[in-house]
């Protein structure tokens, strides 16, 4: 069954995908050399999206933690994000 959150907890919760999806660009930019640029801020916050639904159904489906969606999330993360990371760049060259 959906979990329908009230119009304040998905206020808060956007807010909360968009802070963590702006630690996420800062992080990515340092650490990469690479230039905030809107492919980059935009491909950050589809990654926060992507972690978040993944880790939702994780503790949906085991109160501890699913392990193999845990582990599956992890890798769909770092894939995303080095796939990000040579498309900015690619668009920056």
């Amino acid at each position: 069954m959906a979990r329908e959150l009230s119009q304040n907890a998905q206020h808060q919760d956007d807010e909360d995908i968009e802070t963590i999806a702006d630690l996420l660009c800062r992080l990515l930019s340092t650490k990469e050399s690479l230039a905030v640029a809107p492919e980059l801020r935009s491909g950050c916050r589809v990654a926060t999206q992507i972690a978040d639904a993944l880790l939702q159904l994780a503790f949906r489906l085991d109160p501890h933690g699913d392990a193999g969606t845990l582990t599956e999330g992890k890798r769909v993360f770092r894939l995303y994000l080095a796939d990000l990371v040579e498309r900015v760049r690619r668009a920056g060259s």
